[in-house]
C-alpha cells in the first residue's frame, strides 16, 4: 500500500527472482475475486537471460516453455487461480483466456 506500481514490480522481481534493473513493460490490469482472495493486479513483462534466485521462498519452479506447452501445462499441473485469471488473458492475447482453454 502506498507503493507505486512500476515500483512495487520491480521490487516483487527482485524478491522473487533475484533480478533487478531490467526494463518492465505493463501489459495491463485485471481483478480477481473468490473466497480468499480479492485482488487488482497489473501484469508485466520483461526480458532476462538470469541467473534466477528464488531467494524468498515464494517461488517453488520456473521453467522456459512455450506456449503450446503451458497450455498442456495447464491441463493437469497446479497453479495459483488469481495468477491463471490475471497473467493467462496476456500470455494468449484475449480476455477470455480460460473459456478458450475449456473449449479446448
Amino acid at each position: 500500500m502506498g507503493e507505486e506500481w512500476h515500483e512495487a514490480a520491480a521490487r516483487e522481481l527482485n524478491e522473487e527472482l533475484g533480478i533487478a534493473d531490467c526494463e518492465l513493460t505493463p501489459l495491463g490490469q485485471g481483478s480477481y475475486r473468490d473466497e480468499d482472495v480479492d485482488e487488482l493486479g497489473r501484469v508485466w513483462t520483461t526480458v532476462h537471460d538470469g541467473p534466477f534466485e528464488f531467494a524468498d521462498g515464494e517461488v517453488l519452479e520456473a521453467c522456459f516453455v512455450t506456449v503450446a506447452e503451458l497450455l498442456h501445462r495447464l491441463e493437469g499441473d497446479p497453479f495459483v487461480p488469481d495468477s491463471r485469471a490475471l497473467v493467462l488473458p496476456f500470455i494468449l492475447g484475449n480476455s477470455n483466456s480460460e473459456a478458450s482453454l475449456a473449449q479446448s
